[in-house]
């Protein structure tokens, strides 16, 4: 039994860090911007 926690807790682990370390997860909702300025530009389209 102790067997199958460990396995299931090492799952949880890599799953965590899958999750975790995806790089589309800290883009912003309405895209990325390749300049400072291109991203005030649509900062100002947005109105925000």
């Amino acid at each position: 039994m102790t067997f199958v926690f460990r396995k299931i807790k090492i799952l949880t682990f890599f799953i965590f860090i899958f999750l975790n370390f995806n790089s589309y997860s800290h883009a912003h909702m309405k895209g990325t911007y390749s300049s400072e300025q291109d991203a005030l530009k649509k900062s100002l389209e947005l109105g925000c």
